[in-house]
């Protein structure tokens, strides 16, 4: 049950629960290679048995609209990459710890903890590891746009495998860390490090709460407060939704140069926000061309998503013989 409601809640829920099953086949052995296996693996084919079952009734009314989901979206193929997923994971880091020697740092007790739990049972770092693994395989055979919000379920998992690394350094540091499979004893170097970890985690959370996600909201009063009177207000990439679907503004949405270099025309200034720039530069580069090159940045706010600081620019009336062109 818990395994439905959980695929019922996020598709991505199927990837955790395919992972349980390669980490049982791990523990309890695959029955065509080992004839034994059989009667081992009844009750855990039952509870996965039921959960497929019970996840596709609840998926039952949607399952249509899924499959035309998968099947026609279009994504540009410039973004969410593993490339760009990792990019953003690594700043995410670096807002979080402050510099990348720390993110490094963290990497070196994540590895400690690994090969720590994987000396003392290879079925519950399966646990950990695999479903991260598995999902991140799927969507890429998939092809599907990979976002680092797809692991976020992971992260309790990380924090046990990098204090987990503490310890054992800990452990290895006082020169009473054990080379059998037995888990790293508590040492008091080991609670120091964690501490140190705690603390450090402590400090550098102003730069997470002191941003939100996308300051959409600033940036709106922005441009009501400066702004003539006729003066147009577009808006580009992730800023369309917010502002048309939320904040019900008039503003139109500018989709491809030549829209922008019509609107130009007029001969008023141009106001235009936009956030996640990638995104815009992948489906129209020349739009994001002239964003860039044209559009005087009046402001930029910042948040806390990768990519995602909110650009407020005003652009000039087109040229005469912009104008011209545009109007032709």
């Amino acid at each position: 049950m818990a395994s439905a409601l959980g695929t019922y809640t996020h598709l991505t829920m199927v990837f955790m629960v395919i992972a349980h099953a390669a980490a049982c086949a791990l523990l309890l052995g695959l029955p065509p290679f080992d004839r034994d296996a059989w009667p081992r693996w009844r009750l855990p084919l039952i509870g996965f048995a039921v959960a497929a079952v019970l996840s596709l009734a609840l998926y039952a009314p949607l399952l249509l609209d899924m499959q035309q989901f998968f099947l026609k979206r279009t994504m540009p193929a410039d973004v969410a990459t593993p490339q760009w997923a990792a990019k953003a994971l690594f700043s995410g880091l670096q807002v979080g710890t402050g510099t990348a020697l720390a993110a490094l740092a963290g990497a070196v007790l994540f590895a400690c903890g690994l090969w720590s739990y994987f000396r003392q049972s290879r079925f519950l770092l399966a646990l950990f590891v695999l479903p991260g693994a598995i999902t991140v395989a799927a969507v890429l055979a998939l092809r599907q746009p990979i976002f680092p919000r797809f692991l976020f379920f992971l992260a309790g998992f990380g924090v046990l495998i990098v204090v987990r690394g503490a310890l054992e350094i800990g452990a290895r540091l006082s020169r009473r860390g054990k080379t059998g499979a037995a888990p790293a004893p508590v040492t008091a170097l080991g609670v120091a490090l964690v501490a140190l970890m705690v603390v450090a985690s402590a400090v550098s959370l102003p730069l997470n709460y002191r941003y939100p996600k996308q300051d959409f909201g600033a940036a709106m009063q922005f441009v009501e407060a400066r702004r003539a009177t006729g003066e147009p207000v577009l808006t580009a990439g992730g800023a369309v939704y917010p502002y048309q679907m939320y904040y019900r503004r008039p503003w139109a949405r500018v989709a491809s140069l030549e829209q922008l270099q019509t609107i130009r025309a007029q001969g008023r200034r141009v106001w235009v926000l936009y956030t996640l720039a990638e995104y815009i530069e992948a489906s129209t580069p020349g739009l994001m061309h002239t964003l860039r090159d044209e559009c005087t940045v009046e402001a930029v706010f910042r948040g806390t998503v990768a990519g995602g600081n909110v650009t407020v620019c005003a652009l000039p009336p087109a040229s005469g013989t912009a104008a011209s062109a545009a109007n032709r």
